[in-house]
């Protein structure tokens, strides 16, 4: 399968997010019918003082956890989009980024803001005027 500009794109923002440390995870969904697992989880992990990326492919029957430097993980991801999912999710600390590719081949993206929740925003403590 050729690679799209949107693919392209989406590969080029994830090492982005990865150099500028806002990426929190990255999950491939919906495999292509050839595929031997459901889903795969991607995450920074430190490993004695190096970043690598977690990949936790997940089978019908078991997950199987492997970890790899950043540039090999970056092409991986690359192949599995090409090969196997049918969307990829990056999710970041402020922006998530969606890639949908269609039956065809053709490749979309949508890029979101991420709303912070309550638990998220910081809260300081108040006064309480009936202690004291």
């Amino acid at each position: 399968m050729i690679a799209s500009d949107a693919s392209v794109q989406f590969l080029d923002l994830l090492r982005s997010a990865i150099s500028d440390a806002t990426f929190r995870r990255l999950v491939l969904a919906k495999p292509r019918a050839n595929a031997e697992f459901n889903r795969v989880t991607v995450r920074e992990v430190l490993i004695r003082d190096q970043v690598l990326l977690s990949f936790v492919e997940s089978y019908p029957t078991r997950d199987i956890t492997r970890n790899v430097a950043v540039p090999e993980g970056i092409a991986l991801i690359g192949n599995l989009i090409a090969g196997t999912f049918l969307r990829a999710h990056l999710l970041g600390v402020s922006e998530n980024i969606d890639l949908s590719i269609s039956k065809k081949g053709r490749a979309a993206m949508h890029r979101s803001s991420v709303r912070r929740s309550v638990e998220d925003a910081t809260v300081e403590p108040t006064a309480d005027p009936l202690v004291g």
